[in-house]
């Protein structure tokens, strides 16, 4: 039981890290969050991070 609860902690870490990462990649390359395939997105649906 303990191991599973480690193996959850280190995937929400994980997780945690890889969208902490996509925020600064999309800071630095001014890049908004769209995805390209959908047209069905707007310029004001755009998300800006922060």
């Amino acid at each position: 039981m303990v191991r599973l609860m480690n193996q959850i902690k280190d995937l929400q870490k994980l997780i945690k890290l890889t969208g902490d990462r996509a925020k600064l990649d999309a800071k630095a390359n001014d890049d908004f969050g769209m995805n390209p395939f959908s047209s069905s997105h707007t310029a004001s649906d755009r998300v800006i991070f922060e």
